[in-house]
């Protein structure tokens, strides 16, 4: 790492959490080249190869292949009764596990698909890489042209996944794309105020700090939760979120007929694996993801982009979703 990136990181973030999450860096490239037979899903390289052959053999390669870009335009119309009134209508795009480096097409549908999209604001909830032992220059290429179809009205913001380097934040934030490393932003409109609160991963660095995301921003206040993955969700109720945000999953990615995933990838609840849900008072959501992990193949399972419109009840009379 450079001098100067390792400066910018440490005005990032605190010297304890660059340590850890560097350490944890540095252990994920010993695994990934020293313990070559560890089959966990962050190196998926030697299952991936095995899954391949069995695929190939039964002549499921290439459909899986295909399904892995065809990408379903998912509208989820949200209702809270105390969304602030200026932010009634919000459309806010949601882009998850990119894992831009591997897409077959290096991300050309995608960003074709996305440039025909309307929205407002958009975040991407984390692992923008596939590649989890380096930063990969080629990667960042790429979704610099991604992030130039992403305009919108409030911005891009994302929080990092697993898969992800920290020193991706420096490359990603060049590109428009501001990383909430357990931190906050207030988006404001008219009157109205709307917090998006972003942590760092919690799945594999556990280097999230939902109480250092959540200073500074009033308990009552409307805020929209950013996270990587689904494990924070009681917490994040009983901080007060409304809306919590995620991905990692994949949907299962390769699923039995009906959606059913083989593998979850999470040690919570399955009613957090993908879709619409509710903790509580809270809403949630989970993506199936954008891009596919280790090998790109989908099975019962499309990738997905998510548009996300918020809507105050209190002024609707219609059916709610």
């Amino acid at each position: 790492m450079n001098s100067q990136l390792l400066q910018y990181l440490k005005k990032r973030v605190s010297h304890q959490h660059l340590s850890k999450r560097l350490k944890r860096q540095i252990n994920r490239y010993d695994d990934t080249f020293y313990n070559r037979f560890r089959l966990y899903r962050q190196n998926f390289k030697y299952s991936s190869t095995i899954l391949k052959h069995i695929l190939y053999a039964f002549g499921l390669l290439e459909k899986g292949r295909r399904n892995s870009l065809d990408l379903r335009i998912e509208k989820r119309t949200i209702f809270f009764d105390d969304l602030p009134p200026d932010f009634d209508g919000l459309r806010l795009l949601q882009l998850s596990d990119i894992h831009i480096d591997a897409m077959i097409d290096s991300g050309a549908h995608l960003k074709r698909t996305i440039a025909q999209q309307d929205f407002d604001l958009c975040v991407i909830t984390g692992d923008f890489h596939s590649r989890t032992f380096s930063v990969n220059g080629r990667s960042h290429a790429k979704m610099a042209d991604l992030a130039s179809v992403l305009n919108c009205k409030y911005g891009i913001f994302g929080v990092l996944g697993n898969h992800d380097y920290i020193e991706s934040t420096f490359y990603l934030e060049k590109m428009g794309i501001r990383i909430l490393l357990n931190e906050n932003i207030v988006l404001e409109h008219g009157q109205s105020k709307l917090w998006l609160v972003g942590t760092d991963d919690v799945y594999y660095y556990k280097t999230d700090d939902l109480t250092k995301a959540l200073q500074r921003i009033p308990h009552s206040d409307f805020k929209i939760m950013l996270a990587h993955s689904a494990e924070l969700v009681i917490k994040a109720h009983q901080c007060g979120m409304r809306y919590y945000i995620c991905g990692h999953t994949h949907g299962g990615q390769i699923c039995l007929p009906g959606g059913i995933p083989i593998i979850t990838n999470t040690s919570g609840r399955r009613k957090f694996v993908s879709g619409l849900w509710r903790y509580k008072q809270m809403r949630g959501y989970t993506s199936r993801g954008t891009g596919s992990s280790g090998l790109q193949v989908r099975f019962n399972c499309p990738p997905e982009i998510t548009i996300h419109v918020l809507k105050n009840s209190t002024s609707f009379t219609g059916n709610r979703k």
